[in-house]
């Protein structure tokens, strides 16, 4: 069953509990105050014949009467309701009249008269203040007066037809409110639809601030990310085109010259060819590392190590290339830092990836900067440089793989464009994070976070 046809469904079912609720509790409290105002008239009237009953039991001098004499005796005669039973007792409890013809020397049984029907009866008292007996005084069973059952009936005719225009406004709100409501989620199939078989721009109307409208945007969300990673993907796939052209190009001029006899295979020609091979190396085993820590099959040796160690390490390391490039390499990490748990050689191989792009960015006479530092329970080490910097608009792309700031893509000064992509997928690999920050033209910074265990000293 349809969406729409379930919400229709539900309306109807509510509206036609809630008029059978109205009714039955309408008529449940009409009858209720109809048998009240009965029991308290009745109760007036037995008020009215106890004088009388009084009188009639002091002429006679006993309740060895007729009833009918009884109504015509003594100043104070009374005639019986027609639609009241009334009933007297003595102060034995013995029924001793009854209007219905029912009585001690009647054919037909005496009235059931209980204690609680003698409690609520009105007790009758001789001149000198001795009850000498009650009058019971009861509405017919199951009967009112021809205006009461006509009140009733009304009330009930009138309930029924509340409830059937109910009914009828539950059917046409309910029908409006289904139709609102599934035409946003028949929209949102169609897209799904529209998005399983490539239609990767989709949108939907995301408008309201509802459950729905909440779904539609994260949809849309969804969507823009999607059509992003496929961009991403084919732009992946000819980064990667292009950079094996490159390599595979000059392998294939000098091959082709060696075989043609136009150079000869010398010491320096076949170092060029190595140079290649390795760069094709390079970026096959980068390749290799992005795939695995995608796939969460990175394989890491965690242990808990102290920062400043392999800190120092790579910085020893990075000299070389530093000087000869006229820069400044300093370490200014603090001595005493909290250890962390991660794996010593890619946390190095973080470290060399992050100062290699520092020393290709950084012109002559520039500095570079590694700190650490301890901070709300992490560990952060940075690398700063004094480079052209980028965007600060790029912050959140410059960890993509093959994004690099030179739009040029020189390969001396451009690399592969996946060191900072490696960078964060083996930090996140440690259950680490990454960011970057920029002024254009005085230099970047990169930070890796690692989360703090603690210090030999227990500190």
């Amino acid at each position: 069953m349809k969406l729409q046809r379930k919400l229709l469904l539900t309306h109807i079912a509510v509206a036609l509990v809630a008029i059978l609720l109205i009714t039955a509790v309408a008529n449940v409290t009409v009858n209720r105050y109809f048998n009240d105002l009965a029991t308290k008239q009745a109760k007036q009237a037995a008020q009215e014949f106890a004088p009388a009953l009084a009188d009639c039991y002091e002429i006679i001098g006993n309740w060895d009467f007729n009833g009918q004499r009884c109504m015509k005796l003594g100043p104070r005669p009374f005639m019986l309701p027609q639609m009241r039973h009334v009933i007297v007792v003595d102060i034995a409890g013995e029924v001793v009249f009854d209007s219905r013809g029912r009585g001690p020397k009647a054919n037909k049984q005496p009235a059931n008269v209980t204690q609680r029907d003698i409690e609520r009866g009105e007790p009758i008292s001789a001149t000198d203040g001795t009850v000498i007996g009650t009058v019971i005084v009861r509405p017919n069973e199951g009967q009112f007066g021809a205006d009461e059952d006509y009140f009733l009936s009304m009330v009930r005719r009138n309930i029924w037809l509340a409830g059937a225009i109910t009914a009828l406004l539950a059917l046409a709100i309910g029908f409006r409110l289904a139709r609102t409501l599934a035409a946003p989620l028949r929209g949102l199939t169609t897209a799904v639809h529209q998005l399983a078989q490539g239609e990767r721009s989709v949108q939907v109307d995301e408008s309201g601030n509802d459950e729905i409208a909440e779904l539609s945007q994260a949809f849309n969300s969804m969507s823009n990310e999607l059509q992003r990673s496929e961009q991403v993907r084919r732009q992946m796939v000819a980064d990667i085109a292009h950079e094996l052209r490159t390599p595979l190009s000059v392998l294939q001029i000098e091959l082709e010259s060696i075989e043609d006899g136009v150079s000869k295979p010398t010491p320096a020609v076949i170092s060029s060819l190595g140079e290649e091979v390795q760069q094709l190396n390079h970026l096959i085993e980068d390749l290799r590392t992005l795939s695995l820590a995608d796939a969460g099959q990175l394989s890491l040796n965690p242990v808990e190590l102290e920062p400043h160690e392999v800190v120092n390490r790579v910085v020893n390391r990075m000299q070389l290339a530093a000087r000869e490039k006229q820069l400044e390499l300093a370490n200014e990490s603090a001595e005493q830092l909290a250890y962390v748990h991660a794996d010593p050689s890619r946390l190095q191989q973080v470290l060399v990836n992050l100062l290699q792009n520092a020393v290709r960015y950084t012109p002559q006479g520039g500095k570079i900067r590694v700190t650490a530092r301890q901070s709300a329970g992490e560990v952060i080490l940075g690398v700063h440089d004094t480079g052209a910097g980028f965007d600060p608009s790029e912050a959140a792309t410059i960890f993509e793989r093959f994004y690099r700031t030179d739009k040029a893509r020189a390969r001396e000064t451009g690399g592969t464009g996946l060191g900072l992509a490696i960078v964060k997928g083996l930090v996140t690999a440690m259950g680490g994070r990454v960011w970057a920050t920029s002024v254009p033209n005085q230099g970047s910074s990169f930070y890796v976070a690692l989360r703090a265990i603690s210090t030999k000293e227990g500190v």
